[in-house]
């Protein structure tokens, strides 16, 4: 049981990974092929649950469209497992190769975020009417964003920080360190979204996830060493292709 929840869960992630668009970077085909094949039984869901909905189907954060998407991954996921096992079609690697998609799904994220801070791409100065609106008539989420705007030294800070983050998970040696200050980062990232009410819930949501998904199998280890001060060693990285004829040095 409790490898075919690993197994489902990775096959959720893959599919993820590959249907849930990334917009940026002109990457409108993943856009292009998630409309194609899950536009019309999310439409139709939508329409069944959530008749006062707006009728455009957008796959961006926190909208009904992607809450659906990921629901309708989640089931693919456990039939693509059900299938599987019924086949008796070995599945033991399938949960590390996607701990190691999953790695530099998260690097791929950090960097872009990252290095739109360092270049002044995310938080941008305030435009003339936001520094003209009374202080009381702004929302929260305009209100955050403008005011972190305007010190160029904490966008640049937060940046570098989210880009040696990601460096540190690229390397094998400093791997567990980079996912726990990531799981931080993600984190926080939730909080402000809630706090602030800004758009972007399910997305962060899903980074959380998808890092404590990576960092798991150090779970017991990581709180053995810190809660119960017991001195533990990290088992090693696994490579996901394993060649027999290699030796080492």
């Amino acid at each position: 049981m409790k490898k075919s929840i690993g197994n489902i869960v990775a096959v959720f992630l893959l599919l993820s990974f590959l249907f849930v668009p990334l917009t940026f970077n002109g990457r409108d085909w993943q856009f292009g092929l998630t409309r194609f094949l899950f536009e019309k039984p999310i439409a139709w869901l939508q329409n069944a649950f959530f008749p006062n909905a707006l009728s455009n189907i957008d796959f961006s954060s926190d909208t009904i469209a992607l809450n659906l998407l990921l629901l309708l991954l989640f089931i693919l996921a456990v039939i693509v497992t059900g299938c599987l096992i019924f086949l008796r079609i070995k599945t033991k690697e399938i949960i590390e190769v996607t701990r190691t998609i999953s790695c530099y799904y998260i690097v791929f994220i950090l960097l872009k975020y990252g290095f739109d801070k360092v270049f002044k791409a995310q938080f941008y100065l305030p435009e003339p009417n936001i520094l003209y609106t009374p202080f009381g008539q702004l929302t929260k989420d305009a209100l955050y964003w403008s005011t972190l705007g305007t010190s160029h030294f904490y966008s640049l800070a937060t940046g570098l920080i989210e880009v040696s983050v990601a460096a540190l998970i690229v390397l094998k040696r400093t791997r567990v360190l980079g996912l726990i200050l990531a799981l931080g980062i993600f984190i926080h990232i939730v909080f402000i979204n809630f706090g602030f009410d800004i758009s972007v819930k399910t997305f962060s949501l899903f980074l959380v996830f998808t890092t404590f998904f990576a960092a798991f199998p150090y779970s017991r280890t990581l709180v053995d060493f810190f809660i119960f001060g017991k001195q533990k060693t990290l088992n090693p990285i696994p490579a996901i292709i394993k060649n027999k004829s290699l030796k080492s040095g």
